[in-house]
Order: C-alpha cells, then sequence, then structure tokens
C-alpha cells in the first residue's frame, strides 16, 4: 500500500472512530473519566479535574472539635489529604432508574464513614470553627435536606466536568431553589463558587489515596 493510501484509511479508520464514539455518548447521563456510564450500585472518587493543585478527592471527615463518637461526618475537599479517599455511590431518587442522569435528583452514601449513623449526605447547619450550611452525612434517602443533582457547569473551567446542585424542592414540600455546591473552608456547602469534579470508578483508581 502506497503511503499516501495507507494515510487516507487511517484519517477514515479515525473519523469513523470519533463519529461512533459521539454517537453513541447520551447528553442526559453522567459519565466517568474513563467515559463509561455512572452504575447505580458503583463506587466511585469524587476528584478536581487535576489533584493537586486544586486539592485532593472528596472524603468524610470527622467534625472538627468532635471528642466523643460522632454521628454525622463532614464531607470535605482539602488541598492535602493524608487519608485514604472515600468512593461514594450515588442512588437515583426514582428507583425504577438504573443509570444515573444529569439533572434528576439522587442520593450520595459510603460504606465507609469515620462516624456513625447514614453516610447519605445532606445538608446541615453548623457552628463553632466551621459555620454555616455544609455537607454531611447522616441524611434520609428522597428527603429536601439530602436532595442533590449532578449537573454540567454553565462556564466549565475543564472539559468533561461535573458539578452538583442542592434542590430540596425535588424530593418534598421545600423551597424551590437549586444551589450550586462549592466548597467552603475545605467543607464542601451550598455557599461559594462550584466545586467542579470528574468521577474515577474505585475498582479502577487504587492509585488514588
Amino acid at each position: 500500500m502506497k503511503p499516501a493510501t495507507f494515510f487516507h484509511a487511517l484519517i477514515l479508520l479515525s473519523t469513523k472512530h470519533l463519529l461512533f464514539s459521539e454517537a453513541t455518548v447520551d447528553d442526559t447521563l453522567v459519565y466517568d473519566r474513563e467515559g463509561n456510564q455512572l452504575q447505580k450500585h458503583a463506587s466511585y472518587f469524587i476528584s478536581p479535574p487535576i489533584r493537586g493543585p486544586l486539592g485532593d478527592s472528596v472524603t468524610l471527615a470527622t467534625p472538627i472539635g468532635e471528642n466523643q463518637t460522632c454521628t454525622e461526618a463532614d464531607v470535605v475537599q482539602v488541598f492535602l489529604n493524608y487519608a485514604p479517599s472515600t468512593p461514594f455511590t450515588f442512588t437515583p431518587v426514582a428507583l425504577n432508574e438504573d443509570v444515573v442522569k444529569l439533572r434528576y435528583p439522587l442520593a450520595i452514601q459510603s460504606t465507609e464513614s469515620p462516624c456513625d449513623g447514614s453516610t447519605v449526605w445532606k445538608v446541615s447547619s453548623r457552628t463553632g470553627v466551621v459555620s454555616g450550611n455544609i455537607i454531611t452525612t447522616g441524611g434520609v434517602i428522597n428527603t429536601p435536606s439530602s436532595c442533590l443533582r449532578i449537573t454540567k457547569p454553565q462556564e466549565p473551567k475543564f472539559q468533561n466536568s461535573y458539578m452538583f446542585e442542592y434542590c430540596p424542592n425535588l424530593c418534598g414540600a421545600a423551597p424551590k431553589i437549586c444551589l450550586p455546591i462549592g466548597n467552603s473552608m475545605g467543607h464542601l456547602s451550598p455557599n461559594g463558587e462550584p466545586f467542579e469534579f470528574v468521577l474515577d470508578k474505585a475498582s479502577e483508581s487504587a492509585a488514588i489515596v
């Protein structure tokens, strides 16, 4: 085969693969970093698109100043985390859904926690060293305080990144609002600039610590 013919065939093959990949992407679904659809019962690490300069993966931590057994862990995303990152699962509120869809309400939880009680995320009001509304565990699936969803940033800083929104009215009687989840003093919170992230499947991310 002549060199020109070979490169022409290679371009056609690459173009065909690109078109096929684009055709198979459903923009109503959520995908992990590798381009695979998010699985309902699988565990994922929630990480900034670039780890290091943008901090570490999201994890659960004992509340600051907690001296006794805690019942609600803080959901944190700090610059440097010496503890292993926490894997999380995503459960659609609509129980008949087998996939995680963009902008649909869901519950976020984990099988690992430094505290007792439910690991479902919720919005909590805190006072003390960390004050205001922050994300903690201790929630209940399909209730306003635990009603979150994954969506795309309106002005993304990174390609293929996602963000969380807190939308209590999608899970019951509550104010009709959707607040972006940002990072406030290392804690995820419905305040501030949206925290952009990507998702790494836990079984494929052994290097994340």
